[in-house]
């Protein structure tokens, strides 16, 4: 009889517990790259919402009975399902989103039916239909989030009011020209989708107006987790030693070593120019300055992506994926709210063809000129090739397409836990790059440094906002003020802050852990006798898939 205990009865729990999730997360599934659930939403009823609940915490009870005894692939898996299931645990119980976040609806209904939409992994005609279904389930989300929603904090509810407006367009303009587009091949599809469509716009439409009419006016409370939580979050989640007061003082300590080595290259552009002395503050004015002009910007993301890869390539800084694409497009509407510059969609882990979505924000029409420039500032042509590299090339497109090949659920499913290695990996390269010689404009190392004074802010601005009661308008001050980000873009950065916290600090701090990681693997290269090089250790790292830095080293023998 097969022992309860053991790896073939923990691999099994595994499979059903995938299986489980899967289905009642079908958006998940499909971003995942799993397509069985393509016709539906999740169900969002409080029946349905407790239900959930309880799989996670038996799950994760249960996964107590478990002891690898020194398979290191095994707790590697344990650790990263024990973590996933408290992780969501978290969400119903120390946050309880599903009373207090619109966007635990505003996101299943708006952006469920465009995630068909944004890649091409089946026929047009296959999504459209799937489409049809989750047009159809917009309204009962969005009429259980009426149900359900209680007293939330009032910045969420101005997010989901600007993402809601955002995701109206998506249901008015983009599915109905899809809906056209089918009409001669496809009439009784054409017509589903439209008949559907017609009462998910209502239902936005009714959303909107009971975000703004109702929520709004008793809107109250603090969207902060508070300390235990947060620390709970970086211990079991990141599975970090450190706590909020640790934490916070690395961010100032870090704060002041960027902005040192900001007025140390200040001083080096100057001298170099045969300039007098002058701030980083205004050179970095200078350099946002020169930007590209609106209908410029997307083309001069793809020239970028497409000379850092040609570079990673001729400099065999990393293998690529045999099989990975990306593709640049503008943000969508719905998610505009959270990223003012731009943002990377990986590819699903299970999905056949490894498309990876780069988006820019691009600056809308008809917008004020003080406004288009201060939008356009974010942007800048010396930040441009950082940001393709950061997203792209060798950044997270091939970091995240690497970690798809790993063989193994836990680790497929267990990327939100890794966030210090998906974001610090990012970051290391942005500074590799430099190195390697890619980015060689001199005021790009002022940038890089700037952004790093940006993610050095988001640490203590990560424990402020969550631990110390700190408000939307001093975080946004000290970024401004500080890391000096226009203010439409760093409203933008808190409104994001304030719905994922742990996620901010996971920059400067994942960079850290990744050259402490470089560091030891170096040293045991030398110390058996063999040369370091970068192509091997970075190879070894992804190889690894998208991991917390305690269970790399595990993985790395370190």
């Amino acid at each position: 009889m097969q022992d309860e205990t053991s790896k073939a009865a923990f691999d099994a729990g595994v499979t059903r517990f995938v299986a489980w999730y899967l289905a009642q997360n079908p958006v998940g599934a499909t971003e995942l790259g799993m397509h069985a659930y393509d016709n539906r939403l999740a169900e969002t009823s409080e029946e349905g919402i407790a239900t959930a609940r309880g799989v996670f915490a038996a799950y994760g009870a249960g996964l107590a009975a478990y002891d690898p005894a020194g398979d290191t692939a095994w707790e590697i898996d344990l650790r990263l399902m024990q973590g996933l299931a408290g992780a969501h645990l978290r969400q119903y119980d120390a946050q309880d989103l599903p009373h207090r976040s619109p966007d635990y609806y505003g996101a299943e209904a708006l952006f469920g039916p465009y995630s068909l939409l944004m890649k091409d992994f089946a026929p047009l005609p296959e999504r459209l239909r799937n489409l049809t279904g989750r047009l159809a389930d917009v309204p009962r989300v969005l009429a259980d989030a009426e149900r359900n929603l209680g007293v939330c904090p009032r910045l969420w509810v101005d997010i989901a009011i600007e993402a809601t407006d955002g995701g109206l367009t998506l249901f008015e303009g983009l599915i109905p020209a899809l809906a056209g587009a089918v009409r001669a091949d496809d009439p009784i599809l054409a017509a589903r989708i439209e008949a559907a469509n017609r009462k998910a716009v209502a239902a936005v439409q009714r959303y909107g107006a009971f975000l703004r009419e109702t929520l709004l006016p008793r809107a109250g409370g603090s969207f902060a987790v508070g300390e235990a939580t947060w620390n709970a979050m970086v211990r079991e989640e990141h599975q970090l030693d450190g706590d909020a007061a640790a934490i916070e003082a690395l961010g100032w300590e870090l704060i002041r070593e960027t902005e040192d080595a900001l007025a140390a290259e200040a001083g080096a552009i100057c001298a170099r120019e045969g300039r007098a002395a002058c701030a980083w503050q205004d050179l970095l004015s200078a350099v946002r300055a020169d930007h590209p002009t609106v209908d410029e910007l997307v083309p001069a993301y793809q020239a970028a992506m497409e000379a850092s890869r040609a570079f990673v390539i001729a400099h065999d800084l990393v293998t690529l994926p045999a099989d990975e694409h990306l593709h640049l497009m503008e943000t969508p509407p719905m998610a505009r709210p959270l990223y003012p510059f731009a943002a990377y969609v990986q590819p699903g882990p299970f999905e056949g063809r490894q498309l990876g979505l780069f988006w820019v924000t691009t600056v809308p029409a008809g917008l004020p000129a003080a406004t288009t420039e201060s939008l356009l500032r974010g942007h800048p042509r010396v930040k441009i090739p950082i940001m393709a590299v950061h997203e792209g090339y060798p950044g997270h497109h091939v970091q995240l397409t690497r970690a798809n090949a790993v063989n193994s659920l836990p680790r497929k499913l267990g990327g939100r836990l890794a966030n210090l290695l998906v974001e610090g990996w990012a970051f290391y390269c942005e500074e590799l790059m430099e190195a390697e010689g890619f980015l060689s404009d001199p005021r790009g190392r002022l940038m890089r440094l700037a952004e790093q004074l940006w993610r050095a802010c988001r640490i203590v601005l990560d424990v402020g906002l969550h631990c110390r009661g700190m408000g939307f308008d001093a975080a946004v001050a000290l970024l401004v003020e500080t890391a000096r980000l226009e203010p439409p873009n760093a409203r933008a950065e808190v409104q994001r802050y304030s719905q994922s916290p742990t996620q901010p600090m996971s920059y400067l701090l994942g960079k850290r852990e990744i050259l402490r990681l470089a560091a030891d693997y170096r040293a045991r290269e030398v110390a058996a006798g063999r040369a370091f090089a970068l192509k091997p250790f970075h190879d070894a790292l992804l190889g690894c898939g998208s991991l917390p830095p305690r269970l790399l080293r595990l993985a790395l023998g370190l």
